[in-house]
């Protein structure tokens, strides 16, 4: 039973810290910690959106390829070709 309360009264305490100033200036320096070393939040939106356009890019490269591979594939079969060595 001791046990209980003591270790209701540890999580009570750090949920009034964190609730606190103090938890607000630990979220505004986790919050802080993502942007670049001297990058400002303008420079980080210009980032995602250059790597959004590169998984786009990447994706369709990858349709590319698998389409060209599927061409391949049915040239193969289509002229009794052996399978290509793996």
């Amino acid at each position: 039973m001791e046990g209980i309360i003591i270790v209701s009264i540890v999580f009570g305490s750090i949920w009034g810290i964190l609730r606190g100033p103090m938890g607000g200036a630990i979220a505004e320096a986790i919050r802080n910690s993502s942007l670049p070393e001297g990058g400002n939040p303008r420079e980080l939106e210009a980032m995602r959106h250059d790597l959004e356009e590169l998984r786009a890019q990447l994706a369709e490269t990858q349709e590319r390829l698998d389409f060209a591979e599927r061409m391949l594939a049915n040239g193969r079969e289509a002229k009794g070709l052996p399978p290509a060595a793996k």
